[in-house]
């Protein structure tokens, strides 16, 4: 009789109170603020963690509308762990306040489905003008001092253009410099551009070519009669996505396949100037050979060197390295894994915490 009073004791002892919630949403509103219409889309990130001692499971996660984009899979939270649940506002085409809700579902009975919310207000981009062209090369002015030329694939060539202005006293011409390298070149119309007067830069940046992969950041040379810096340099930008156009249905099942168990990394709390070290498993389900193309972040303190190939049904610990010299409070870095999965070419990890100063 002792023996089966103690059993149901301690059944009791193990359960989770009756009402309480197990997955707790530390931030339930998210206020992005006013963000540019250029600058879409904008991440955002709510945080949580299980309270109790067993696995909360995580059914659906489903924002209210088009506009917000869900970055994270996430089926289950382990017992005790925290971490995030990451989201893109993407509607660059209407402007003004914004308010959506995002619903997930799990299985805590005491909280089956929790609603989120984020809003913020997306600021129309102005109309241009002259005054808009504020980087100066010379006597030659452009609207950026990077010009983005889009995403593009690995067998083709990629054409855009921008306009430059001519901030001088007297007319400029401009033409393609010989020194560009051999895969980037491009056409200037009209080739002599009167004072305060503008030109359209027509570029061709032979994807092909380089024998790149994600974002490449490279330079465009032009070629005028400015007496005082004759040639100049313009910066772009470039992602170049792999062709895997040749893929058929019948030999998908073939491909790699990539698969990351949790693309959020929590460093917890550190001091400012801390050196931290994260680390993602990837492991590679399918039958070929997966490649890591890249891994870049927009955060030029986050450092991955190694570009691993792995094997079908094998697993490999990328360790990535943040430093946090520069930042301060919570943060959320994001990073592009780019690979030879045709259905997965490009993955968004995520590093939070908080820096202390």
């Amino acid at each position: 009789m002792r023996r089966i009073y103690f059993i149901i004791t301690l059944a009791l002892i193990s359960m989770p109170a009756i009402g309480q919630v197990r997955l707790k949403f530390i931030n339930e509103n998210v206020n992005v603020g006013k963000i540019q219409q250029d600058s879409l889309p904008v991440s955002f990130y709510f945080s949580y963690k299980n309270l109790s001692n067993q696995a909360v499971a995580i059914s659906s996660i489903q924002p209210s509308s088009n506009n917000v984009k869900s970055l994270s899979k996430i089926s289950s939270v382990a017992a005790g762990k925290d971490g995030a649940i990451a989201f893109q506002y993407i509607n660059a085409k209407t402007t003004g306040k914004f308010k959506e809700q995002i619903i997930v579902q799990t299985d805590d009975p005491a909280q089956k489905e929790k609603t989120l919310f984020v809003y913020g207000e997306i600021v129309p981009r102005p109309q241009k003008g002259l005054n808009d062209y504020s980087y100066d090369i010379g006597g030659l002015s452009i609207a950026k001092k990077q010009v983005y030329l889009g995403e593009y694939s690995s067998s083709g060539t990629k054409t855009e253009s921008f306009i430059v202005y001519n901030n001088s006293q007297k007319t400029m011409t401009i033409q393609n410099s010989p020194d560009n390298k051999p895969y980037i070149s491009c056409k200037v119309t009209p080739s002599t551009i009167a004072p305060k007067k503008t030109a359209i830069v027509n570029v061709a940046y032979n994807c092909k070519a380089k024998r790149d992969f994600g974002l490449v950041k490279d330079t465009l040379l032009l070629l005028t009669d400015d007496e005082a810096m004759p040639t100049k340099l313009v910066h772009v930008a470039i992602e170049i996505q792999e062709d895997f156009s040749k893929i058929t249905r019948e030999t998908l099942p073939l491909a790699p396949k990539i698969s990351i168990s949790d693309n959020v990394f929590n460093f917890g709390k550190v001091k400012q100037g801390t050196m931290v070290e994260c680390e993602f498993v990837i492991r590679n389900t399918g039958k070929k050979e997966l490649v890591i193309r890249k891994i870049w972040s927009e955060n030029e303190n986050i450092n991955a060197d190694i570009f691993p190939r792995i094997r079908n049904n094998k697993d490999f610990p990328l360790k990535i390295a943040f430093m946090t010299d520069q930042l301060s409070g919570s943060v959320m870095e994001k990073i592009y894994l780019v690979s030879n999965d045709p259905q997965k070419p490009k993955l968004s990890l995520y590093i939070e915490g908080t820096i202390i100063p």
